[in-house]
């Protein structure tokens, strides 16, 4: 029975970027088992092993490699591999047995592959399906025609997809799919149709790929050594590829909390950007500098002051075995492209994590100051960032003070957003008072719970609710302190920020109060404050809470 495409190419979607930061456990023994399979069936190419990869080099003297690193992207997709060698190889029998004509495949596979079977080719090809497969076999087949469970739509009306024609080689045909499912930066593919043709045809490297553990980014790796240069080479804990992220969501859904945890084992150098935050601010200039002469007596002279940036690349390039982090809090209150300069030229990574473009340091006055702070300083005349330097950053969009981001520069850039998760949240509660005179008190977490279900239901982004971690523990200690909080700090965001524009009267007694300054005094005054409609979901939430924890009681063992 022919397994479903589809199925198959979701799953190694899913898997790449489940894995999108792994490396693969490979031995220098294992490498050159690879190396010698590579060998055997690429004789033509002049090949030499490193330790991190294939080295190529053409009769032009052109030199490209071909990463090992890799291979964690190809080991996820070995099952859609194989899926599509069953298709291809019943394929093949079919232009040779079943008399359909060959230029047919030419135009294959189509949204509307059915027109494309000049005469009787088309009574000829389920003359043979149906002579060798089952209906549903051969409904899978027609899939596979019509291409969409295995490509790309390129162009829905006129049936067109993104892939090599049936008519080209059965290596083609598979890497045009796989390596859109290895999600791969264009400039970084070609190379990578190679090892999916060997793929293709060594069920044995198949195999013995799928046997490989993946080991996630940071941890280590073995050592490896290279048959052109014999020296070991040693991969620990801090050589971790280098990489730009930008960490993102709704206010206090711990994106400063993610990245400490990232790099507090590391060393890290941290800014915050803010509207005035400028490329000198981040790079460094030249800035004057009070001087003792040599009769005591004081002059001022001017000397390179580094910003973060210049700071972290020493950092980096005086030790490549250790791992250096760039941090940068509210990246986009500032302008951020202005603030990076040519610097935005360097993100642009290749696959070990360096820059792929290097660029001549426009001043003088930096290209001195790091010379002067690197231990080999004659090796250093481009800038560029090494493998071992990243810079993460975390965004708020929600922020009114925010700056836009261009395309070009958010793409140099992973994102990773962080959710609303309330299991994370702090405990507290604030003691309020309602219409009815009674004074509940409402867990923090439930009254939040409410709040961004309202502000749902009014369409307000998810990046302007609140989050989890938007009042810290050290502010829900005593009802006192919590009630605090939510006077200074959670309603004068929701009424001045979030609901700034109107519908305030969704969450507040807007026929008692129309200021801010109302609203603080009533709430002081412990008099109520919100409207008829949010109390009743406060209650219905606090009674469905009450319900959980009463469940939960009755689970624990006596």
């Amino acid at each position: 029975m022919l397994k479903d495409l589809s199925t198959l190419r979701i799953e190694a979607i899913e898997k790449v970027q489940a894995n999108i930061f792994n490396e693969i456990s490979l031995s220098s023994t294992d490498k050159e088992k690879i190396y010698l399979e590579f060998l055997d069936y690429f004789t033509n190419l002049n090949t030499s092993l490193l330790s991190d990869s294939i080295k190529l080099v053409n009769k032009t003297k052109q030199t490209a490699y071909i990463p090992f690193s890799w291979f964690a992207r190809l080991q996820q997709c070995v099952g859609f591999i194989e899926g599509l060698i069953e298709y291809l190889a019943i394929l093949d029998n079919i232009k040779n047995e079943s008399g359909v004509e060959l230029k047919v495949f030419e135009s294959l596979p189509s949204l509307n592959w059915q027109s494309k079977f000049p005469g009787d080719d088309l009574d000829k090809l389920y003359l043979y399906l149906n002579n060798h497969f089952s209906d549903e076999d051969i409904l899978s087949f027609e899939g596979f025609l019509e291409g969409q469970s295995w490509l790309e739509v390129k162009n829905a009306e006129r049936g067109e997809l993104q892939g090599r024609k049936l008519s080209r080689r059965n290596d083609e045909i598979i890497a045009s799919s796989v390596i859109k499912v290895c999600s791969l930066i264009q400039e970084n593919s070609g190379k990578i149709e190679l090892l999916i043709e060997l793929l293709s045809e060594k069920p044995s490297l198949r195999k013995f790929l799928e046997e490989k553990n993946t080991i996630p980014d940071g941890e280590v790796l073995r050592n490896t050594t290279s048959i052109e240069d014999k020296s070991i080479f040693r991969y620990n804990s801090n050589a971790s590829k280098g990489s730009n992220k930008i960490y993102y969501g709704a206010p206090g859904t711990g994106k400063s909390h993610r990245i400490n945890k990232i790099t507090e084992q590391h060393c890290s150098y941290v800014t915050v950007f803010h509207p005035d935050t400028q490329y000198s601010d981040f790079v460094g200039a030249l800035k004057p500098v009070m001087l003792a002469g040599a009769n005591g007596d004081k002059k001022i002279s001017y000397e390179f002051r580094p910003g973060p940036f210049t700071k972290a690349l020493i950092e980096a390039l005086n030790d490549i075995g250790k791992h250096v982090y760039l941090v940068i809090e509210e990246l986009n209150r500032a302008p951020a492209a202005a603030v990076f300069g040519e610097i935005f030229q360097l993100l642009d990574r290749n696959m070990q994590g360096e820059s792929q473009y290097k660029i001549e340091v426009s001043d003088p006055d930096m290209l001195l100051h790091i010379k002067e702070n690197l231990k080999e300083s004659d090796k250093f005349s481009e800038l560029y960032l090494p493998s071992n330097l990243s810079i993460l950053a975390t965004m708020n969009s929600s922020d009114q003070s925010v700056m836009p981001m261009d395309t070009a520069f958010k793409r140099r850039w992973l994102f990773e957003y962080l959710p609303i998760d309330f299991n994370q949240a702090g405990d507290g509660s604030f003691k309020l008072t309602f219409a009815d005179s009674s004074k509940p008190e409402v867990p923090w977490k439930v009254f939040a719970e409410v709040v961004n279900n309202t502000l749902s239901s009014l369409q307000v982004p998810e990046d302007r609710l609140l989050g989890h971690r938007f009042v810290s523990d050290e502010e829900l200690t005593t009802i006192e302190e919590a009630n605090n909080t939510l006077k200074g700090k959670i309603l004068v965001y929701l009424w001045d920020d979030v609901l700034r524009h109107g519908k305030r009267d969704v969450i507040f007694n807007t026929s008692e109060v129309s200021t801010f300054g109302q609203l603080s005094h009533q709430f002081g005054e412990g008099r109520p404050i919100f409207s008829d409609t949010f109390e009743v979901k406060l209650l219905e939430a606090l009674i469905e809470a009450q319900k959980v924890q009463e469940v939960v009681a009755d689970e624990q063992p006596e």
